[in-house]
């Protein structure tokens, strides 16, 4: 990493003494930045593995969709192509979904 003033704000983390009002604002600050990032990783990975569940079962169809990319658009209010959905999904959950979304979704 090139930032050293960060890299040493890391290092002395655990040194209270050695830091200013400031510095340890932005410690708690950027572990609860990375945090939330890490929680919201996690997230998307649920909802692409929920949204799979739906697909696969076909459990759309209950609610009176007539395809997977209606009630993706409809009911979850996600109005994007599906190369941009699957795009961001993990390598597993992506091969399969690229075989059995529709284009529209």
């Amino acid at each position: 990493m090139e930032n050293k003033v960060f890299e040493q704000l890391m290092l002395a983390d655990g040194n209270k003494e050695m830091l200013s009002a400031e510095q340890e604002n932005f410690i708690t600050t950027h572990r609860r930045i990375i945090s939330c990032g890490n929680a919201a990783g996690r997230a998307f990975i649920d909802l692409a593995r929920e949204l799979q569940r739906m697909r696969d079962g076909k459990l759309y169809v209950a609610a009176g969709f007539a395809d997977f990319g209606e009630y993706v658009e409809q009911a979850v209010g996600l109005k994007c192509g599906r190369r941009t959905i699957t795009s961001k999904l993990p390598n597993g959950l992506r091969t399969s979904t690229l075989k059995n979304t529709r284009a529209t979704v």
